[in-house]
């Protein structure tokens, strides 16, 4: 089994907004991410996000723990 992850917990400081909620195309980029990976893979999963258009789960070991707590998530 193959499992995308769309690692999406970042602050997006210097962006300026939340990065994953920006829109392209109609579409935000989280989503674009979801369906990228989901041709790809046979599950996708949103790390560090509490909804999304895929299964969500969280940072570890707490929220905001930057992309090691993404990589970390259980």
């Amino acid at each position: 089994m193959i499992l995308g992850a769309v690692l999406a917990g970042g602050l997006s400081t210097r962006f300026g907004s939340d990065k994953a909620l920006a829109e392209l195309g109609g579409e935000t980029l989280l989503a674009l991410s979801v369906k990228a990976l989901e041709a790809h893979s046979d599950a996708v999963v949103i790390v560090g996000r509490n909804k999304g258009p895929a299964c969500c789960i969280p940072d570890w070991p707490s929220p905001n723990s930057g992309p090691l707590g993404g990589l970390l998530a259980p």
